[in-house]
């Protein structure tokens, strides 16, 4: 004998079916995408953001070991980084926020690069614009 089933409990079961498939894959389109952010190497101008927000947590670092210094370098870091570039790649980002993922790991080994080196002012020549 078969197994009586009613249209109406065939609709609700294939209703189900492709929600969960809807959303399995777009659970899936999503991870794949944060692996590509995570993974993608940053573009230039990202790059000078990073090594520019590094050099400036140096400096802050240094105030409170030496204060006339950190004043000095900082003086130094505000003629020397391009606030323009620096916003336009914020903007960038802002629009394109997965990107902001790929900048977070950039500064975070910045930083443990930075944790044994002396802050330096000048952006080396090829993070000049």
């Amino acid at each position: 004998m078969a197994f009586p089933a009613s249209t109406g409990y065939r609709c609700r079961l294939a209703a189900k079916i492709a929600v969960v498939a809807a959303l399995v894959l777009v659970s899936s389109y999503c991870t794949n995408r944060d692996n590509q952010a995570e993974n993608a190497p940053l573009t230039g101008d990202e790059t000078y953001l990073v090594e520019s927000y590094a050099r400036i947590e140096a400096a802050r670092e240094l105030r409170g070991v030496n204060h006339a210094k950190s004043e000095s370098l900082f003086a130094v870091l505000d003629s020397t980084i391009d606030r323009n570039r620096v916003s336009n790649t914020i903007r960038a980002l802002n629009a394109d926020p997965d990107r902001w993922l790929a900048v977070y790991r950039g500064i975070e080994k910045a930083m443990e690069n930075r944790s044994g080196e002396e802050p330096r002012a000048e952006p080396s020549p090829e993070e000049k614009p």
